[in-house]
């Protein structure tokens, strides 16, 4: 059996939030069964929510041609 390999795709930033939310964060059966896993689950939809964010500021930062600052927690 052949498989044809495609070559990797390049996303831009914007593409990217908006997949990862997508598939993730307003997927009802993802979040459903991080919730299910108790703490470690809500934890990683925090850590999910975090980096959306963050990546969404900084598309937002560069559509505006604002120099990305890094961000200190």
């Amino acid at each position: 059996m052949h498989h044809i390999v495609q070559p990797p795709q390049v996303r831009t930033l914007a593409e990217t939030v908006r997949l990862d939310a997508r598939t993730k964060l307003l997927n009802p059966k993802w979040y459903e069964g991080m919730l299910g896993s108790g703490y470690e689950g809500v934890r990683e939809i925090q850590k999910r929510l975090t980096n959306t964010m963050v990546r969404g500021d900084a598309h937002r930062r560069q559509q505006r041609g604002c120099a990305c600052k890094s961000v200190v927690w």
